[in-house]
């Protein structure tokens, strides 16, 4: 990845985790950047720790918001044309796809990030068979299959939702559960 694309890549991370800390000051989600996994090798006798994070992906966030519990993961792509879905770990659509099945709303928040023009943020559900799912035109792309490990062209993406100017993660969320495109389990037994 280069220089550019980290530093986008970066912001677009703190944008993120500034909505998910607006959303818990309005009370309305309680959701974190999850922390890396660290394997702890030894710590000495003056507390000095010595260790290593992790290789394994994970998505980056993880929490809850009226009853229902979420995780996603955050991308960015550069290209006005493609995204790039190699950038998905399988083990993160795994991830993703597991919870899904335990009734999480689980989906891929996404930065197209356009020089010149104002930058699209895109949330795409990811459902319990690790497929994005438009429920409206009933079309479906299967994300571990190999036609999908490269790029797809941004028009073909079935169940891509475009958020608003104003929108949050979570007011995209709740306007795709209103419409049946994520689970509503509160009060479910």
């Amino acid at each position: 990845m280069g220089g550019r694309s980290q530093k986008v890549g970066a912001a677009w991370e703190q944008l993120v985790i500034q909505e998910c800390k607006t959303e818990l000051k309005r009370d309305r989600a309680r959701v974190a950047r999850r922390k890396p996994e660290v394997n702890i090798l030894e710590v000495e006798e003056d507390g000095k720790v010595s260790g290593y994070r992790s290789r394994r992906a994970s998505v980056d966030f993880d929490g809850h918001t009226r009853g229902q519990v979420i995780f996603f993961d955050t991308k960015h792509s550069e290209n006005p044309d493609r995204f790039d879905f190699s950038q998905v770990e399988d083990e993160q659509l795994t991830l993703l796809a597991t919870e899904a099945r335990a009734g999480a709303i689980t989906f891929l928040y996404v930065l197209q990030a356009r020089q010149g023009e104002r930058d699209v943020r895109w949330v795409l559900p990811v459902d319990q068979d690790a497929v994005i799912a438009d429920v409206r035109h009933r079309r479906s792309l299967t994300l571990m299959s190999q036609e999908t490990r490269e790029s797809v062209r941004w028009d073909s993406l079935p169940g891509l939702y475009r958020l608003e100017m104003w929108e949050t993660w979570l007011d995209a969320v709740l306007r795709l559960r209103a419409v049946g495109v994520f689970p509503d389990l509160r009060g479910a037994a």
